[in-house]
């Protein structure tokens, strides 16, 4: 494929990836803004510590099939589908050993993780563990294939169906069992509409060699995604230790409301830069690639966690209400340290597997889960009021880790990787100017309200000025044409 037409298929690939992603995480926020007056912090504590347990299974049933499915070459269709059918049957059947090993162990899991009586909540749970198994290698096959436009039909699709199940269900007083169900409702969804759109169906074939040569690429990157998911629940785990349920609930919920804000551009952009840079045919067309979409995220992510540090109370006010306000220093925190890892962490460690640098990959996030964890258990000891703290801190080790690393990877200088972030730190500054004098005199929810819009219209205005090439090229990539391409 050459660059022409990968450049083509990256921008048509990241339109609709975004389409799903903005709709979806704009529906995520939205559910937690109810939710978060339903549900009281001790009840998604609960559901955070039994998601510890499942989001392990998930590690070992996808077993890093679905990324072989999408980085691997094949020399003809006959092999593709054959590996798409062995990977499919392999996953459903790990699925379902772990599933039952989760049931099985429901109650020994509880007691480690301080969350004894929900076993039967656990058991409940595992139920997504075969769900999602069965998504994967459609999302691999139709991913490896840039077929974003149905992929973000489903996430469209599914993202609302909290409000149908998630939603009354809390009303009608089920608890924390209404996140549990409203979650397995959404991964059966995916599952379903995954099989209808997809052009390839799965059958009853299975390939030995094939799974052999899965495993041998799939086994390090499974050892890769186990540290990713340590370091990922390092803080739950050590707060669900360490503080009370009711500061896990306060930690849990902000960590997900960021995410799911920052996600609406990381998860577009993650998606299609693996498929592209895998496709990349020499060093200086992957650098490009590499470089533009870290640089276009940057224009959107930097701002975006400046203002909600700086209007962290009213963010947590508007998201959750009152009752939540201690949230607020949380919130202030996660926005940075999420920010760092999504213009950092993440183009690496996708940079890494597009290269075929998995054990490169493994060192990076052991070394990133060891010093990350130490980070976490020293700032334990400074108690719930100052735990936060420990955002920022990782946030800053983690860009130091990144460049040690991404310069080992690529061979490119420093200074070339530094300024890739300068245009939008510049443009950053200057919205900053107003939006931290406004902070200061905002007396109301509606001069918040302003004062961000305001904010947000001197940042893109400058963008426009400054840096024009870069401003087209981000509309057009994100933005451009989205009616045309409904329509075609």
């Amino acid at each position: 494929m050459n660059e022409t037409v990968l450049n083509q298929n990256i921008k048509s690939s990241t339109k609709w990836s975004l389409i799903g992603q903005i709709i979806s995480k704009i529906a995520s926020p939205l559910i937690n803004m109810i939710l978060a007056r339903l549900l009281l912090p001790d009840e998604f504590a609960i559901v955070a510590t039994i998601t510890i347990i499942i989001s392990f299974s998930f590690i070992f049933v996808d077993g890093g099939f679905s990324n072989y499915i999408v980085q691997h070459k094949f020399s003809s269709d006959d092999e593709y589908k054959q590996n798409l059918n062995t990977a499919f049957w392999s996953n459903s059947l790990l699925s379902l050993i772990f599933a039952v090993l989760v049931i099985a162990l429901a109650t020994p899991l509880c007691n480690f993780l301080g969350v004894s009586g929900y076993e039967i909540a656990l058991m409940v749970a595992s139920i997504q563990i075969p769900l999602n198994a069965l998504s994967s290698i459609f999302i691999a096959h139709m991913n490896k294939n840039f077929k974003f436009k149905q992929s973000s039909i489903i996430t469209v699709v599914t993202s609302f169906l909290p409000f149908i199940i998630t939603v009354p269900l809390a009303i009608i007083g089920l608890s924390y069992y209404s996140l549990i169900i409203g979650t397995i409702a959404s991964y059966f969804a995916k599952f379903l509409l995954y099989y209808i759109f997809s052009s390839w169906k799965p059958k009853f074939k299975f390939s030995i060699l094939a799974l052999k040569q899965m495993f041998s690429f799939s086994l390090i990157l499974t050892i890769r995604q186990f540290f990713i998911y340590t370091a990922s629940y390092m803080s739950t785990f050590i707060i669900s230790q360490s503080f009370s349920q009711y500061y896990l609930g306060l930690y849990r919920n902000s960590s997900s409301t960021i995410t799911s804000i920052y996600s609406i551009f990381t998860s577009a952009t993650m998606s299609v830069l693996l498929s592209g840079l895998s496709k990349a045919e020499d060093d200086a067309t992957f650098n490009r690639i590499f470089y533009n979409s870290q640089r276009y995220l940057s224009y959107l992510i930097i701002p975006m966690s400046i203002g909600i540090i700086i209007f962290k109370e009213q963010v947590t006010l508007i998201m959750f209400g009152e009752e939540w306000l201690e949230a607020a220093p949380i919130i202030g925190a996660l926005a940075f340290f999420g920010a760092c890892s999504a213009i950092t962490n993440n183009f690496v460690s996708t940079a890494m597997i597009a290269k075929g640098k998995v054990v490169m990959s493994i060192i990076y996030q052991i070394v990133l889960t060891i010093c990350d964890a130490a980070i976490c258990y020293g700032f334990a000891t400074l108690g719930e009021d100052n735990y936060y703290y420990v955002s920022y801190v990782i946030g800053v080790f983690d860009i130091v880790v990144y460049f040690i690393f991404f310069l080992i990877l690529t061979k490119n200088s420093f200074i070339k990787s530094l300024t890739n972030y300068l245009k939008p730190i510049i443009l950053t500054a200057i919205m900053s100017l107003y939006t931290i004098l406004a902070s200061l005199v905002s007396l109301n929810i509606y001069s918040v309200i302003s004062n961000i819009v305001i904010s947000i219209t001197i940042y893109f205005s400058f963008f426009y000025l400054m840096y024009k090439e870069d401003f087209y090229n981000l509309i057009q990539t994100y933005f451009y044409a989205l009616k045309n391409k409904i329509n075609k």
